[in-house]
């Protein structure tokens, strides 16, 4: 599979999101760097249409935005995807988990918002399965 330059954000950012922080430490800030410059230019090329982007696809941008911003120390930024987070997906589990960051900073230092909803143990599966089903 050969992927288009427009292509190569989706590629880096979910990769880096999901893997910087198991990274050599000598590794770990510049992956954040290409994970954070990676999602500004998926919401350069989605925030126009954030509202009519499937609810997975809007939660997973917000958050990879969210801590990638707080992986790379731009707290304000962070704080402003974190109210786009309640504002678009209230209830969801990613509101919740933004939440919980509001209340204490601290746990933004060492928890996750994304890729965790639809990929825990047997959730793919059972999505999958919902699918076939159709």
């Amino acid at each position: 599979m050969v992927l288009s330059a427009a292509q190569l954000p989706f590629l880096i950012d979910g990769s880096y999101l999901e893997f910087a922080d198991r990274l050599p430490e000598e590794h770990v800030d510049a992956a954040w760097s290409k994970t954070y410059d990676s999602y500004q230019v998926l919401w350069k090329l989605q925030s126009r249409v954030l509202d009519r982007l499937p609810r997975h696809i809007r939660g997973e941008l917000l958050s990879g935005l969210a801590e990638s911003a707080e992986r790379t120390g731009r707290t304000e930024e962070r704080n402003m995807f974190l109210e786009k987070i309640i504002e678009h997906l209230p209830g969801s589990q990613y509101a919740r988990a933004a939440e919980e960051w509001q209340t204490d900073p601290a746990a933004a230092r060492s928890t996750r918002i994304s890729c965790k909803y639809c990929h825990g143990s047997g959730t793919l599966e059972a999505h999958i399965a919902r699918l076939n089903d159709q």
